[in-house]
């Protein structure tokens, strides 16, 4: 079952597409209670160079997995694999491990995504032969605006991070989960942001409403684009993968509208 999609996707439109970490103390933050009951996660997994992403949405009622990868035979330098539908059963195989079995909505084979839980941020997924840990994602990420790029990683703290950027590098967003308080998501948005890029690395210099400013450095793990070291401040760098918004099925449903207008225009 090798259902392989080429992306329209390029790799230098990835790979300077990441950002940040726990700042949230540093700037604007504040927490912000959820009314969402969308479940989403994302990881990269090294062994099989995937990038996956997984939505599960109650109101359109289905499960959503994408799983990026470099494909250079693509003329785009990347690929992706999507997997979509209605979950059927579910079946508690052990305690904190559960079968989710779906039909597909491209090729109507059924599939079982097997979800593990780890801790309060992570799970571990397997589908079909490949696996990954992914880090929770707060859905916030899917309705800030159409075009923002956004990557998911836990921090050295232990801390739930996703941050993202525009492509103008002038707004710079966090969303995440605090270790010491994991269930209520914390959000901060830096309006006065200016950005550096080399070869290496991107750098966003941040400046929060008291007046604070802070560096977030931003290094490609690899030629693809789809994970990245983020280092801000003297913090550590942590690991983090890039989210695949296109898996929010309202998020793809404006970007597709945009771009039917845009192509109008």
């Amino acid at each position: 079952m090798n259902k392989k999609v080429s992306t329209v996707l390029t790799v230098s439109a990835l790979a300077f597409s990441m950002t940040g970490s726990a700042f949230a103390a540093e700037a604007s933050t504040e927490a912000a209670a959820s009314d969402s009951q969308i479940t989403a996660g994302a990881g990269f997994d090294e062994e099989s160079g995937l990038a996956w992403t997984m939505v599960l949405d109650p109101s359109v009622g289905k499960v959503f997995v994408h799983q990026y990868y470099a494909d250079q035979g693509s003329g785009t330098g990347l690929g992706v694999t999507t997997y979509s539908g209605v979950p059927t059963s579910t079946d508690e195989v052990e305690e904190g491990v559960v079968d989710v079995h779906f039909t597909d909505d491209e090729d109507g084979q059924e599939y079982v995504l097997s979800v593990a839980n780890v801790d309060d941020f992570t799970t571990d997924l397997t589908l079909g032969e490949n696996s990954v840990s992914i880090t929770q994602v707060d859905p916030k990420v899917a309705d800030i605006g159409i075009g923002l790029t956004f990557f998911v990683g836990v921090d050295a703290a232990g801390n739930d991070v996703a941050v993202g950027y525009n492509q103008a590098g002038d707004t710079f967003y966090y969303c995440g989960y605090m270790k010491e308080d994991p269930s209520t998501p914390v959000e901060s948005q830096f309006s006065d942001v200016t950005m550096d890029q080399d070869d290496q690395a991107v750098i966003f210099h941040l400046t929060g409403n008291d007046g604070s400013g802070m560096d977030a450095k931003i290094e490609p793990a690899d030629e693809t684009g789809l994970s990245a070291y983020i280092t801000l401040g003297d913090d550590e760098p942590f690991a983090a993968s890039w989210v695949d918004l296109m898996a929010f099925p309202a998020y793809a449903e404006a970007m597709n509208t945009q771009m039917v207008e845009d192509q109008t225009e």
